[in-house]
């Protein structure tokens, strides 16, 4: 097998494609930074959180008869039948331990209902991976999915997802946390949170379109370790110092380029590393193995966050020491990701070259 993580010359149908990739994550990434902004503005001039959703609803539903038609079909498709138990075991599996998840943050680790949910699914889960072993046509290859050169790979994903995913909320909630109240925050209002949140997004931009390019001539197995370590540099920046808005919109642009860097690059080895009539199949794993992470940190980062507060006030509000935590845990995670990315070049090294 070909070593896919060094970089083919340019031109060619993968050039073009791993470039469409970066531009698509960072057409994504700085449309929903914008979108935070605007929500902002809307939601200041209109003082009603439901208004301003059943706007960006409207934006959301014009891209349906957009996608319908003017994105054209793909070229190879697998012509075998729909693995319909599958497909159906898979979704609950996985909706029964997201669920689960997200009961802990109101009623606990330990809750009954989190316990039996997560149980169910894994227990689905196990039930849908002997099934797909068994059957003619699986939905998901199991054996591809589990080898050396790909697994690795799909708990990167999981792991750079609690970073991506869990980070935002606390740092919403600490961008909006008076400084009179706790002796930190910056008290901004929402529109001012979108606006400090959007340097990040343009950074994750300009990561995600640059990362192909930098790829042709250093690989991308570099590009992701980097990306993944600048990551981490930027949550230390902002562990270390968020005294001031400066603080956050440097922190912000270093992890923000190193998230669209991870982001742009991550999907497109996996997808290239897939048989050409399971990419789709590969690409949906590596958005759900994100997302699982990120559903995963969010829900510790809650429990972290209600568990160090400021004692001797009213309410329940998370101490400045929770804040730092949560952004060391999120730059422990993206060092963990640069890790298990150089796990996959040990296990690819030694295969042979056609």
């Amino acid at each position: 097998m070909r070593a896919y993580w060094e970089a083919t010359g340019p031109g060619g149908t993968r050039e073009q494609a791993r470039l469409a990739i970066g531009m698509l994550v960072g057409a994504l990434t700085l449309g929903i930074s914008l979108g935070l902004a605007a929500s902002g503005w809307i939601f200041e001039r209109t003082d009603s959180p439901s208004g301003t959703l059943w706007i960006v609803t409207a934006f959301v539903a014009i891209t349906v008869p957009v996608s319908f038609l003017l994105i054209p079909e793909s070229v190879t498709r697998a012509r075998v039948k729909v693995d319909t138990p599958g497909t159906v075991g898979l979704a609950l599996g996985l909706a029964a331990v997201l669920f689960g998840i997200a009961q802990a943050e109101e009623h606990g680790w330990t809750s009954t209902l989190f316990l039996t949910c997560t149980g169910l699914g894994a227990l689905v889960l196990s039930g849908w991976v002997a099934y797909e072993l068994r059957a003619a046509h699986p939905m998901v290859d199991v054996r591809a999915l589990v080898r050396p050169q790909a697994f690795p790979l799909y708990l990167a994903a999981a792991v750079f997802g609690m970073a991506l995913y869990g980070s935002q909320t606390a740092n919403a909630t600490f961008m909006g946390t008076p400084r009179e109240l706790g002796g930190y925050g910056l008290g901004m209002s929402v529109l001012g949170i979108g606006l400090t949140s959007l340097p990040l997004g343009l950074g994750a931009f300009a990561g995600s379109v640059l990362a192909p390019r930098i790829a042709r001539t250093a690989g991308y197995r570099a590009v992701l370790v980097g990306g993944a370590l600048m990551s981490a540099a930027g949550y230390v920046g902002m562990a270390l110092l968020h005294d001031a808005v400066w603080h956050l919109v440097v922190g912000g642009v270093v992890t923000g380029i190193g998230t669209g860097v991870c982001l742009a690059s991550l999907p497109t080895v996996i997808v290239e590393l897939a048989p050409r009539d399971q990419s789709g199949i590969a690409g949906g794993l590596y958005s759900t193995s994100k997302t699982l992470g990120g559903s995963v940190s969010g829900a510790v980062f809650v429990t972290v966050l209600s568990a160090m507060t400021i004692p001797g006030l009213d309410k329940v509000v998370p101490s400045e020491s929770a804040y730092s935590t949560v952004w060391f845990v999120c730059a422990g995670t993206s060092v963990l990701t640069a890790v298990l990315i150089l796990a996959v070049r040990r296990a690819t090294a030694t295969e042979p070259t056609p």
